[in-house]
């Protein structure tokens, strides 16, 4: 995964594409899950967290800048 791809991703999911944010899930949950879980060492709980994470990634898109 590189930065153009993943902030060409966040360009389309600011832009409300639903496709664009599955696509990005794909590409980034298992590394965002790899790091909460060694963080928390309990599966369900980095389950929770890595779902919680991704809304709120969601929620504040608009946070985001460009190319950054």
């Amino acid at each position: 995964m590189d930065k153009k791809q993943l902030n060409s991703l966040i360009v389309r999911i600011k832009q409300e594409d639903e496709i664009a944010f599955e696509e990005f899930y794909n590409l980034t949950n298992k590394c965002v899950f790899s790091f909460v879980y060694n963080i928390v060492h309990n599966r369900q709980d980095s389950e929770d967290l890595v779902q919680d994470t991704f809304i709120k990634f969601k929620r504040n898109i608009l946070m985001f800048k460009d190319g950054t």
